[in-house]
């Protein structure tokens, strides 16, 4: 076991000893701390203690603030010792101001770690956090009507949960409890989203054919039973071969459920429920966070256990929750605009739509890979400011999601919001390179100005995105229709962090403009693309869905 504190400020260090070390010692240990997407090769120094529990003093990672992993591999008589445990990165500015953190003696000496006192401090803080997510999800959760739409609402709120909780300590769990070299864990998840890029499509086709109820519902089930696997698998290849598979089944989650949402809803529902969900995912992602963190203090293996137990309970929950929603009748496929119902992949007017939304999403990279980079390696910015913009952005999208949506149904909108969406981001694109000199706490403003503007940009997008495939898409191909779309969303997560960390880093402020200048030249585009959706067919005649109850 490993034990050290839980909360030390970045750039700090801490003493962390291994126990139940055999007789004679380590003859070789090395640390390393974990999150994805960053990564650190820690120091460690010997900090005395006897030879069955050995101190090390480790340096803090100088990354983002958050939840992260310590993990060290040792050898000792011949045997080959793996332990880890959470580790929480503090600010420096919140962690000096704490009592006891980051001072010598609540941080490096053996006082107050991993005594009872410290212990009920943390998990109390981490309690703190799961139920103030949980009045929250409960309040949005009332706001949504009764019906097919809260239970829809709760299975997107259930399956964030259960998401976070494995989220946040997978990559602790993969290398670990399944004993996956760490270099391995990232090339081990690219394959993986590479082996489901187009499964979505087809799953989705399912869904049309099959019904979205059941496809849903059997997708859920299926993943419990990937994850209580996954438990039982050790090694690279059974890592690989596992992860691929739950990706695969993953990717064709989002085309059934929105597919059950466009049958189960009346037309002026569905996009608003779309924003409620998205706005209840980043709730219920902090939920399971703080769960995680709570379950990790019990121990690797009874820790380990409950996430994943955690997460295979919010499936099948999710599967039952899906099974109450009443069952769509088929629809005919008839287009309202009275032209022929296309597949998705000849409906060149789609496609093009797919594209520039496309473009719209590489602000999600923009956000998360290239914020941070530039942050540490361009800017040095005070270590807070991507966690200060990843609150930004999870606080603006469940503050303002839902109500950027209204209206997106009314003539005209959909242009115009993705013009709004365009504009954010060649805004955001000109800020920075009019600041790309600021350097340290001179570029803080800026940096959350420019996230506050491509946070607009990805809520505007997705708010079109939801409204064209309701709108355009027939009745009775909404699966494959959301499928196709989501081989975007796929694409740009493949693609674009390569292109944006080739282009925003090494450029700098010329970087930057060509994302700004690139969304300005787009501006004229969406109103054509909504002309030419209209003109080339649209959905089924909402009218036309039968709904009956739900199957005995």
């Amino acid at each position: 076991m490993l034990a050290g504190p839980f909360r030390v400020p970045a750039g700090g260090s801490a003493v962390y000893r291994l126990s139940g070390v055999p007789e004679g010692g380590v003859s070789a240990a090395r640390f390393g701390v974990v999150r994805v997407p960053w990564g650190f090769d820690v120091y460690a120094r010997p900090a005395g203690g006897p030879p069955e529990e050995p101190g090390y003093r480790l340096d803090a990672p100088d990354g983002p603030p958050g939840l992260y992993a310590v993990v060290v591999v040792a050898v000792s008589a011949g045997e080959v010792l793996m332990a880890k445990r959470p580790v929480q990165v503090l600010p420096p500015d919140e962690a000096s101001s704490e009592h006891g953190v980051g001072s010598e003696r609540g941080v490096g000496s053996e006082q107050g770690v991993g005594s009872e006192q410290g212990g009920n401090s943390r998990t109390g803080e981490q309690e703190q956090v799961i139920t103030e997510s949980r009045t929250r999800l409960a309040r949005a959760a009332e706001a949504v009507p009764a019906g097919p739409a809260r239970l829809l609402a709760a299975v997107s709120a259930v399956d964030a949960v259960g998401s976070g909780a494995f989220l946040t300590a997978s990559v602790t769990f993969y290398v670990a409890h399944m004993r996956v070299a760490p270099g391995l864990v990232g090339i081990g998840l690219s394959l993986a989203g590479a082996a489901g890029l187009c499964s979505g499509m087809w799953l989705g086709r399912l869904s049309d054919r099959w019904g979205a109820r059941r496809t849903l519902i059997l997708l859920n089930l299926v993943l419990a039973v990937l994850f209580c696997a996954l438990s039982a698998t050790t090694g690279f290849w059974g890592f690989l071969v596992m992860v691929a598979a739950i990706t695969t089944a993953q990717s064709g989650v989002n085309p059934a459920r929105s597919s059950l949402t466009y049958h189960a809803l009346d037309p002026e529902a569905r996009v608003r429920l779309q924003a409620v969900q998205r706005s209840l995912f980043n709730l219920g992602f902090a939920a399971g966070t703080g769960l995680a963190g709570l379950a990790l203090q019990l121990g690797s293996s009874t820790g380990f256990r409950l996430l994943i137990l955690c997460n295979v309970l919010s499936y099948l929950v999710g599967a039952l929750l899906v099974w109450r929603v009443p069952t769509p009748g088929r629809a005919d496929g008839r287009s309202t605009s009275g032209g022929v119902v296309r597949d998705a992949l000849s409906d060149r007017p789609f496609l093009a739509f797919v594209g520039l939304s496309t473009v719209l999403l590489l602000s999600e990279s923009i956000f998360y890979v290239g914020f941070p980079l530039w942050i540490v390696s361009v800017a040095a910015a005070p270590r807070w400011t991507a966690a200060a913009a990843f609150l930004l952005n999870t606080a603006l999208v469940v503050l303002f999601q839902v109500r950027l949506s209204r209206g997106a149904d009314r003539p005209g909108a959909s242009a115009r919001l993705m013009r709004r969406a365009l504009g954010a981001l060649a805004a955001a694109g000109i800020v920075m390179a009019a600041c790309g000199s600021l350097r340290g706490t001179a570029a803080v403003a800026p940096l959350l100005l420019a996230a506050v503007l491509v946070t607009l940009a990805e809520m505007w997008n997705s708010t079109v995105a939801w409204t064209v495939l309701f709108a355009h898409a027939p009745a009775d191909r909404q699966g494959f229709y959301q499928g196709v779309y989501g081989l975007g969303v796929s694409a740009q997560m493949l693609i674009g962090p390569v292109l944006v960390g080739s282009v925003l880093i090494p450029f700098k402020g010329l970087g930057w403009l060509v994302v700004g200048a690139t969304a300005l030249a787009l501006l004229p585009l969406p109103s054509l693309l909504v002309a030419r959706l209209r003109s080339g067919g649209g959905a089924a005649d909402p009218a036309a869905d039968e709904v009956t109850a739900p199957d005995a």
